[in-house]
Parts: structure tokens; sequence; C-alpha cells
């Protein structure tokens, strides 16, 4: 996997045309168009009752370093680059009024402190929970997913419609 580009010292003599593509080129072109993936899920997927579940995510708007697949472990996002990652989702359900929504991120599938957010339900004929922001740091290789939960008694679909689409984004901001 690839490594966060670098800065260079450079001696007094005048630095060669490769050293300044890696070490001043790179890492300012890295700096402006950094990882970033936006996921959305236009596929139901039940969601049992009481149980968190890894939302999965068949359609990307976005994934500028290949760390999501639409076919295999739809639910991941793998890092590319080691650094610290801001996440943001949402999830839309089907009509039910009956107790709580809530979704959290995990890494690695260990679901991440700090990171939940759990909802009433409301009246209306859908029920919509938006995440909180936050930072995860990821290692090369290491995954995040978002989490989503629902107690209805039931199970219970997502909503898939245009603006009550399950979403995830992803950013990479730090190493």
């Amino acid at each position: 996997m690839a490594a966060v580009p670098g800065t260079h010292d450079f001696a007094d003599a005048q630095a060669t045309s490769t050293e300044m593509n890696t070490f001043v080129r790179d890492p300012i072109n890295f700096l402006l168009s950094p990882p970033i993936a936006a996921l959305r899920q236009t596929v139901l997927q039940t969601i049992t009752t009481a149980t968190m579940t890894a939302c999965l995510f068949d359609e990307e708007i976005i994934d500028s370093v290949d760390g999501h697949s639409t076919t295999v472990n739809t639910s991941r996002y793998t890092a590319v680059y080691a650094g610290w990652y801001q996440v943001a989702g949402g999830t839309g359900y089907a009509a039910n009024v009956t107790n709580r929504r809530a979704n959290r991120f995990a890494v690695n599938g260990t679901l991440v402190n700090g990171s939940g957010v759990y909802l009433p339900t409301t009246a209306t004929s859908t029920c919509e929970t938006p995440s909180r922001a936050f930072f995860v740091f990821l290692n090369v290789g290491d995954y995040v997913e978002f989490y989503i939960y629902q107690d209805s008694g039931g199970n219970l679909n997502t909503a898939v419609t245009t603006d009550q689409q399950c979403s995830f984004m992803i950013r990479w901001v730090s190493r």
C-alpha cells in the first residue's frame, strides 16, 4: 500500500527534478486531493430488531483511492493511507414509529466509543438518523464501517429513496 508523501530537507545544491517531484509536487498534490469516499445504499437492507448491523453500500458517489468495493465487503471502507479520517453518515428507515433508531462507527469490526447516536422515532412516515461527524485513526489495511440499529420489535428495512438513502462519507484529514 502507498505511504502518505512526506516533505524533504534539501542540501544547498539544487535538487533534481525527481527529488522535487517526490518531495514537493507529490505531497502538495496529495493535500490538494486527499482520499475521500461518499457511499450510498440503493438496495433495501433488512435490519434485525435490537442488533447493531453493518450498513451495506452498493453505490459510490466518489471513491478517490478505491478504498471501497461494491461487490465484496460492501460495508467497509479500507484505508489505503494511514492517518486520521473524518467519517459521517445517515440512515433512513421504512415507516415505523416504535422505539429508537441509532448508528455508530466501527474500526475493524469493533464499535468506536463515543460515536453513537440514539434517537426516538417520530410520527412521520419514515425515520432518518444522522450520525456524529467523528475522527478515527486507520492504519493501512484497517477498515471503518457505519453500523445501524433499530429496536422496533421486529425486522425493519432501510429506506432507499433518493433523499432517505443510507449514506457514509469518509475523508482523510491528517497523518
